[in-house]
């Protein structure tokens, strides 16, 4: 029984890593279960981190692998694939959806469903949000703001305040998430933003940027950006 998780990477670096999650309420959720292919867990050769309290949080600083919840996840071993166990879906129905705690400043969440989800299904679905939370995902060293979040994928969200979101469940949404909005780049204009690309290594951060928003403030308000907190390689 149970899932193989799909599309993993191996390797020791930091793009190495990668936002996992699992779409199960499993039978043994206990890491050591869930990662036995790994074999006993050795900082040198895979490691694992939850988001806690605003800080990346390493096993055995957690123990059990929990639907709604990202895990960073890197191995240096190739294992060929990772079984995550016996486990059933999570119960959720379009009347009563999945639902999520997020805590103030960044939360580390995971896609509860076996589909990929849109974002802006989740905005819509939560009028307690301002509707410009971004949801930030790694992929192959980049990272980057998504309008998706796929099968076994987790991300970065960040909410001003403690609070609780609704997870719709809306397979197979063909809206295909937010619409981008057009660069303003023309600086003498009242509303106007330059993106930043910045690259070190092989690591990208397409978050950056410097821009103006007539309703902006002085002191931090929703159109301001947090930087994502972020890991290191093995060894």
């Amino acid at each position: 029984g149970g899932l193989s998780i799909p599309g993993l990477r191996f390797g020791s670096k930091v793009e190495d890593y990668q936002i996992i999650s699992i779409p199960l309420t499993l039978d043994n959720s206990a890491v050591t279960a869930v990662f036995n292919e790994l074999g006993t867990y050795d900082k040198k050769k895979w490691r694992l981190f939850s988001y806690y309290e605003n800080d990346n949080r390493e096993y055995p600083g957690f123990s059990s692998i929990t639907p709604g919840n990202g895990f960073w996840l890197i191995s240096k071993n190739n294992v060929g694939s990772i079984n995550t166990g016996a486990g059933r879906t999570v119960a959720a129905t379009e009347s009563n959806p999945f639902e999520i705690s997020l805590a103030q400043g960044w939360n580390l969440i995971g896609n509860p469903y076996d589909f990929t989800i849109i974002w802006q299904d989740v905005l819509d679905a939560n009028n307690q949000l301002n509707g410009n939370e971004q949801l930030i995902t790694f992929n192959n060293g980049i990272l980057a703001e998504s309008t998706t979040l796929s099968r076994f994928q987790g991300g970065f969200t960040f909410v001003n305040n403690a609070t609780t979101i609704k997870i719709p469940v809306l397979k197979n949404n063909a809206s295909g998430g937010r619409n981008a909005e057009s660069v303003k780049a023309t600086l003498d204009e009242p509303e106007w933003i330059l993106p930043l690309h910045l690259t070190n290594g092989s690591i990208t951060n397409q978050l950056g940027g410097v821009g103006m928003h007539p309703d902006a403030k002085f002191e931090r308000d929703n159109f301001d950006r947090i930087g994502v907190p972020f890991l290191h390689g093995i060894g």
